[in-house]
């Protein structure tokens, strides 16, 4: 027979942590609201919020405990909201229900700094295809010197009266010796005018060389393609990586007051967790440390935080706002219960930890969640007015307490598509290669006009720039 309390009132402490709870003058948001109205539709009864200020409760040398634990171990409240974390220090002070949700302690950092990378045209290709790109010119010049040898001892051997066929024996060593330049200018996709003038077995060979030519062309092209599209940046995807960081003084970490990761990292001797304590700055509330964190400032931060809570602010303020590691081992602390606390004795706990069951086991918090993290992705309005369907059945009721026209959001009827807008900043690493390119280009223009004004003045007066080498 299910439990009917006839319209009493449970008082509910709430601390604002999205995507679990967000309770202001405007509406109230988040999957726990929608819990406790869950329960408030099923056992009827009233409930009444008291806003708890963000203190979840730390022991008191007295031994007595600030926050939402203090208020239900005082029973000032029955129950509280807001992304509560069970721990055993708590768990000796108030009773819990049935986790809802398990989470896991992660971090959340400033966006790593561009790198300009001078080398971004040999990254397409490793080492070891370079070094043979090398070696296959170093075979070039050898077979070449050799042929022109040959070529030199054949003609040494020529009557001194045949005159042309030394001028026509002149001018194919002359292209051939020309094999390493053309070979570097088909690489680069370049024609070049001494190929008529090769000889049939020079020809066989650039058959061959242009078709290994554009593969590699293909090749290395797609891989550039691949890497402007997406650059590589150094980013803190690991605990150990972000405890150095904070030795190095590199990151100042950020953690919420009066919180359970407080009172784990002040307490703690694993030395992963000293080294971020050590560089620990205190914050009141999670808006805090993402303001902070993602202020166009040159110090980087480091925001500790649930997972969940980290995402959803992440995709709430945008993709590249700030940066999340890999969703892994590597990157945890350690495994969050999402729970919510209750006073000891509490009459009820057996009903509503049966609720708490059916509803996750039935999958109802997990659509919960991704339905507030879909609405923070693809929705930026709230609007100012929901269907009476969507308002927990205690809103009038909190209304007409305190004066504030407070809204469950399940849903936003008005969508506002939120696409970046593209600029120049896109082009970044582009810009880089031209710059790059270009730079090389005007280098080698120097030294043609160089080479042009030498041979220009030996011309008209010999002697001058004859011993000038370039």
């Amino acid at each position: 027979m299910r439990l009917n309390l006839h319209n009493r009132t449970i008082r509910v402490g709430y601390n604002n942590e999205l995507p679990f709870t967000r309770i202001d003058s405007r509406r109230i948001f988040g999957i726990e609201p929608i819990l406790i109205a869950t329960f408030a539709n099923y056992f009827n009864f009233s409930v009444e919020l008291i806003d708890c200020k963000g203190v979840y409760g730390v022991k008191n040398p007295n031994g007595t405990w600030s926050g939402m634990i203090g208020m239900i171990s005082l029973k000032e409240i029955d129950i509280g909201i807001g992304g509560y974390i069970i721990t055993y220090e708590r768990h000796l002070v108030v009773d819990h229900l049935y986790p809802h949700w398990i989470d896991e302690l992660s971090y959340a950092t400033s966006l790593p700094a561009k790198q300009i990378s001078f080398d971004l045209l040999l990254k397409p290709f490793t080492w070891e295809i370079w070094l043979c790109i090398f070696a296959s010119f170093l075979f070039l010049f050898l077979f070449n010197t050799i042929r022109f040898a040959l070529s030199c001892w054949d003609s040494s051997n020529l009557k001194q009266n045949d005159q042309s066929q030394r001028k026509n024996e002149k001018c194919s060593m002359q292209n051939n010796s020309n094999i390493i330049w053309i070979s570097f200018c088909l690489l680069l996709q370049q024609p070049s005018h001494w190929l008529r003038s090769l000889d049939l077995t020079l020809k066989i060979f650039i058959v061959f060389w242009m078709i290994s030519v554009f593969l590699l062309a293909q090749i290395y092209g797609g891989r550039l393609y691949s890497i402007l599209t997406i650059p590589s940046q150094y980013t803190i995807d690991s605990i150990l990586k972000l405890a150095d960081a904070c030795r190095s003084k590199k990151m100042v970490s950020l953690i919420q007051a009066n919180t359970s990761f407080y009172e784990i990292f002040s307490s703690s001797s694993l030395c992963t967790f000293q080294a971020i304590w050590n560089s620990m700055k205190l914050i009141m509330t999670i808006d805090d440390g993402i303001k902070l964190m993602t202020s166009q400032t040159r110090q980087q931060y480091a925001i500790l935080g649930s997972r969940s809570s980290l995402e959803y602010f992440r995709l709430n303020l945008g993709r590249n706002s700030f940066y999340t590691p890999p969703d892994n081992d590597d990157s945890s602390f350690y495994p969050a219960l999402i729970t919510l606390p209750l006073q000891n004795q509490f009459k009820y706990k057996k009903e509503f930890n049966h609720l708490v069951f059916l509803l996750q086991a039935h999958g109802f918090i997990n659509h919960w969640i991704d339905q507030q993290m879909y609405h923070v992705k693809r929705i930026h309005i709230i609007p100012d007015e929901l269907d009476d369907k969507l308002k927990p059945p205690w809103s009038e009721k909190y209304h007409n307490q305190e004066g504030l026209d407070k809204e469950l959001v399940l849903g936003r009827k008005k969508a506002n598509h939120h696409a970046e807008p593209f600029d120049m900043n896109h082009m970044e690493s582009i810009f880089y290669l031209y710059l790059i390119c270009i730079t090389f280009s005007f280098i080698i223009f120097i030294i043609e006009l160089c080479n042009f004004y030498r041979k220009f003045s030996n011309q008209n007066h010999p002697g001058i720039f004859s011993n000038i080498p370039i």
